[in-house]
């Protein structure tokens, strides 16, 4: 019950075997209110390696033995596409700082659909400078500085945190 590696590969398993039986991946929700600390934290790593959209939480005023009281649960339900948005514009950024632009811009746009809307900006502006980037890398120097001048025009594009 404490031991995280073999609580990982258990619960990433059993999500697996889920996903294979064709579950849809924004269908299942995670639940890690019970257990240990290494069994939370193990279920919670293997959601998020899966790429399960929603992991949740129950609280509420506790009664006897620490259970929650019937009827006075709270339930947080958590999107994991922060995390998951995070760790694909990692990526992208990765494939941009190689010169791989082209690769940068598809991988964004292959993503683009289920982004965290705290990086929506990030992600344009990195797919917009990777689109000017790998025009410029084959020749199509009008193209690149129509893609500049846009971001340039666009102030807010080119903040970066």
């Amino acid at each position: 019950m404490n031991d995280f590696e073999i609580l990982y590969k258990e619960y990433l398993g059993i999500i697996k075997k889920y996903i294979e039986q064709g579950y849809d991946r924004k269908n299942i929700i995670i639940d890690y209110t019970s257990g240990t600390k290494p069994m939370s934290v193990a279920l919670v790593t293997a959601a998020l390696a899966t790429d399960v959209s929603y992991i949740s939480y129950t609280y509420g005023i506790r009664g006897g033995g620490g259970r929650v009281k019937s009827g006075k649960e709270r339930v947080i339900t958590l999107s994991t596409t922060l995390f998951d948005t995070e760790k694909r514009l990692n990526q992208a950024k990765i494939f941009f700082n190689k010169n791989l632009f082209e690769a940068s811009e598809e991988f964004l746009s292959h993503y683009k659909d289920i982004s965290h809307p705290n990086f929506e900006w990030e992600i344009k502006f990195i797919t917009k400078l990777s689109q000017a980037l790998n025009f410029w890398d084959k020749f199509e120097f009008n193209k690149s500085f129509e893609i500049l001048n846009e971001l340039k025009k666009n102030e807010e594009m080119l903040k970066i945190a």
